[in-house]
């Protein structure tokens, strides 16, 4: 019974990325008129599908699965992208979500995409809006990745060393080169006594 079950899913995720491409709604009204994991995986399928041309219509499609692993990973999946042409606006949107899991499964996937473009942006929305030290471990290796790839700011920009005091982590957050970088202490309740990161910095 399982195996036919996954083969079923297989094939109308297939079915699913195929027919969008002549006939996006009747595509969808077939996904929600299946029932169990089957809808499932033709909503996911449609909802990356559809990202490109319209990302707030692919959310929706994401955000009509049943609560879990899948539907959290595949929505943020679809803001990571939209976020690409909003970055600010997206992470607004993902700080004031009531459903945890989806926020954080959010915050993995948006931040170090963001940081990437912003690391500023990016390194600022921890140090307001993340308390979970693990949410914290998680992405900040990644943004500080990102940044140092950056190769434009080093030449112009002397970046010092901040750290998340008991959590051991490392990495750059101020710039002494343009003169208007300001640093801002966050006390968190789970364990990490404070995070220094950018508030200002003028760009190169």
């Amino acid at each position: 019974m399982s195996g036919a079950l996954k083969l079923g899913s297989a094939a109308v995720a297939s079915l699913s990325a195929a027919w969008v491409e002549w006939d996006a709604d009747a595509a969808v009204r077939w996904v929600l008129s299946l029932q169990g994991s089957l809808r499932e995986a033709g909503l996911a399928t449609l909802a990356v599908e559809l990202v490109s041309e319209d990302p707030q219509y692919a959310l929706k499609l994401a955000l009509a699965m049943e609560t879990g692993v899948t539907r959290n990973e595949t929505a943020a999946f679809v803001m990571t992208q939209w976020a690409a042409g909003n970055p600010g606006e997206m992470l607004q949107w993902t700080s004031e979500l009531n459903d945890a899991g989806l926020r954080m499964a959010a915050e993995q996937r948006l931040l170090p995409a963001i940081a990437s473009r912003d690391p500023v942006l990016a390194a600022t929305y921890v140090a307001e809006q993340i308390d979970q030290p693990g949410l914290q471990m998680a992405v900040v290796p990644a943004i500080l990745q990102r940044w140092a790839q950056r190769d434009q700011w080093r030449p112009q920009h002397g970046l010092q060393v901040f750290q998340m005091q008991s959590c051991g982590l490392r990495g750059w957050t101020r710039c002494y080169g343009c003169g208007r970088s300001r640093m801002r202490e966050r006390s968190t309740n789970g364990g990490c006594a404070s995070l220094q990161a950018v508030f200002a910095m003028k760009r190169p």
